[in-house]
């Protein structure tokens, strides 16, 4: 990977209005750099992605990654598959695990055979208003953090390291 040979991270900006899509391609052509467009579901899944591939025929040299992060149903998984989606977040970490492990590992399937990447997340996360209480609770469990990815076979795992999620 490129970023590993170049010793740097990948950027992955929130994509909170459609507004935003040029200035994070002028942002990856300035720092010869690749970019993941982290979208939110604000707007509509495919109008994202016009707009995103539109602005990829623009700057052919920046490599891109289309992701919208955080679904929560194999319903809206699909329309990003369908939509020419690069990646797909699903969180279904209110679910007990069990559950979870069924759910992400039938996306995986589907998404591994058009060549989509799947990150998944795993409760407990801490929460910001309640950090100071959850910050050591909501830490990723390292072994159950390795037999989710081996039961769900995920590209990548939203993990919790003293991190938080929301206000």
């Amino acid at each position: 990977m490129l970023s590993k040979q170049r010793n740097y991270g990948v950027a992955a900006p929130y994509i909170f209005n459609l507004e935003t899509v040029p200035t994070a391609f002028k942002a990856a052509r300035l720092l010869k750099s690749p970019i993941i467009l982290d979208f939110v579901s604000v707007h509509s899944i495919e109008k994202v992605c016009e707009i995103a591939r539109f602005y990829e025929r623009k700057y052919l040299e920046v490599i891109v990654v289309l992701n919208l992060d955080h679904d929560n149903t194999y319903e809206q998984a699909i329309r990003e598959i369908c939509a020419s989606y690069t990646s797909v977040m699903i969180d279904l970490s209110t679910l007990p695990f069990q559950e979870n492990v069924l759910k992400v590992r039938e996306i995986v399937k589907i998404t591994c055979s058009v060549g989509v990447s799947v990150e998944a997340e795993l409760w407990p996360r801490g929460v910001g208003h309640e950090y100071s209480k959850t910050r050591d609770s909501g830490l990723t469990n390292p072994k159950k953090a390795i037999e989710y990815v081996k039961q769900t076979n995920v590209h990548c795992l939203a993990v919790a390291v003293g991190t938080c999620h929301g206000t």
